[in-house]
């Protein structure tokens, strides 16, 4: 077998979303001549699922180096905190905390897992004489690690973007210098890249536009058949109508923020005569979970966080899935959600955009509709067109070929042959 490294910070067992994507191209990986060599984070406790192991390879190697900072996120906000500030003098020294800390963890707080994951990559890469370097980002500090990894083994590098870096348009509030330090890094990492990969088409044209020497590409989320075997697809009409969603929802959030969401819903409620609910999968702070107490709407239930097997095995019993974010930050992507919902091929709610990469998929797929987010009475439309649907024609209409470019399976091969061409 061939050997290929890869930089992924978040890998199983731990249960977050950027754990998905390199976690199948690494079980698939073996199936095409390819040994994976795997350095990833150990992060302690931080939302372990130990069921996802079961997807790791018994072929692949797994590096795990220890994190300073286990499971920590930069939170978006609305204004900055330093801005904030009423004392001219904490606000001055605020100031100049947030510059140091911009300075020296750029381009996110795992530099510094970079600098510990540094020697050891640059060791088993010489050492094991490999000829392929696949990281993937966010955090953005992986693919920054594997530039600087090039330069001292001279490996081939290929860079994944699953989001936008600079332009992510639910990024953490950014001072000045920060946003400019991003800008430089994302350029050096895609100059020193031998191929970069993207989600989704518009992504890939953006960050094209960075080097004209670098070869791009996109390999877009995708989804591994084999994970829902155990998982039944009810056909039978259910007693109530379910609606289903998982994912954040917090108030006050740029994207995640469910007042407009939850309101369409309530007035959907108005005039629907047959039982339905909202189920909420998913960590609700407390401040989302009394604003959606004060709705009173007594149809929305809420489950708290699964891990994935608990999550796929509570979706099959949905009548019709929910997709939401606001603004409109699927534009440039396509979750690995939509995916998860195909499977059990009932009608997908998108609330986000009416059109780009997702829209545009749920049109080709017949598998949804996607409507605006920014209307109450859109939203109601929304749930209205999915209550009314007859199951069986529905499932009639969608077109499984369209799906059949998203397998996992599909995507690796791909994601081989561009990487044997470098």
């Amino acid at each position: 077998m061939k050997n290929i490294a890869i930089i992924a910070f978040n890998y199983a067992p731990y249960n977050v979303t950027g754990t998905f994507r390199i976690l199948r191209f690494v079980k698939y990986l073996p199936r095409f001549g390819y040994h994976p060599i795997v350095f990833t984070s150990d992060q302690g406790n931080h939302h372990i699922n130990n069921d996802l192991l079961k997807s790791v390879p018994e072929e692949a190697d797994i590096f795990r180096i220890k994190t300073l900072f286990p499971g920590s996120e930069e939170l978006s906000k609305g204004s900055a905190v330093l801005y904030k500030q009423k004392n001219i003098l904490k606000r001055i020294a605020t100031f100049f905390v947030r510059v140091v800390k911009d300075i020296f963890f750029s381009p996110d707080v795992q530099i510094l897992w970079s600098y510990r994951a540094f020697p050891i990559i640059v060791k088993e890469i010489r050492k094991r004489k490999i000829k392929y370097l696949l990281a993937t980002g966010s955090p953005f500090s992986s693919l920054w690690l594997a530039s600087f990894v090039k330069m001292f083994t001279g490996v081939k590098v290929i860079s994944d973007f699953r989001d936008p870096w600079v332009d992510y348009k639910i990024n953490f509030q950014q001072t000045f210098v920060r946003t400019q330090l991003n800008k430089l890094m994302e350029k050096f990492v895609i100059k020193n890249s031998d191929l970069v990969i993207s989600v989704t088409e518009p992504l890939t044209t953006k960050l094209s536009q960075l080097s004209k020497n670098t070869r791009f590409c996109t390999i877009p989320n995708n989804f591994d058949k084999e994970d829902y075997c155990s998982y039944s697809v009810s056909k039978d009409p259910l007693d109530q109508f379910v609606f289903m969603y998982a994912g954040k929802l917090q108030i006050g959030h740029d994207a995640y923020d469910p007042s407009l969401f939850l309101e369409g819903f309530k007035l959907f409620l108005k005039n629907n005569i047959r039982s339905c609910k909202l189920i909420i999968i998913g960590y609700l702070d407390d401040i989302t979970r009394d604003f959606i107490d004060s709705l009173d709407i007594h149809e929305i239930e809420y489950t708290g966080f699964l891990n994935r097997n608990e999550l796929l095995n509570r979706l099959s019993a949905a009548s019709a899935f929910v997709q939401f974010t606001y603004p409109e930050k699927l534009d440039y992507a396509i979750s690995i959600k939509t995916f998860e919902y195909a499977q059990y091929k009932k009608p997908i709610i998108s609330f986000s955009s009416k059109q780009g990469c997702l829209a545009d998929l749920l049109e080709k797929s017949s598998l949804g509709v996607a409507f605006a987010n920014d209307d109450i009475d859109e939203i109601a439309k929304g749930f209205e067109w999915a209550y009314n649907i007859k199951i069986d024609d529905f499932r009639r209409e969608i077109d499984d070929t369209v799906l059949d470019y998203y397998n996992v399976e599909t995507q690796t091969k791909r994601l081989i042959s561009l990487m044997e061409t470098l």
